[in-house]
């Protein structure tokens, strides 16, 4: 059986190699950077977006509270004139 062998030269191909290894590195490093710059970017973008929907939310709650305040109001206003309308059906027979 033959026993592998090393041998401490430097080839070309070696050079190559070691090259093309560093390459790939800065590559991958360069794309992930951009991925991790894109991804902030759009997670600014979906905070300002919800930013503006809360915004948006208290103004149709506050709207609705001012709705509910005057359909109650007409109730009230309603159930009065329901009630002197009773009286006056009383009062008239």
């Amino acid at each position: 059986m033959t026993r592998p062998t090393f041998q401490w030269q430097i080839s070309l191909g070696h050079v190559i190699q070691i090259a093309m290894l560093v390459a790939a590195a800065g590559i991958g490093w360069a794309t992930f950077d951009a991925r991790i710059t894109a991804n902030e970017k759009s997670v600014v973008r979906a905070m300002d977006a919800q930013g503006q929907m809360e915004g948006r939310l208290r103004a149709l709650e506050t709207a609705t509270a001012r709705s509910d305040e005057r359909l109650t109001s007409i109730l009230n206003m309603l159930a009065r004139i329901d009630a002197r309308l009773e009286r006056i059906e009383r009062s008239g027979d």
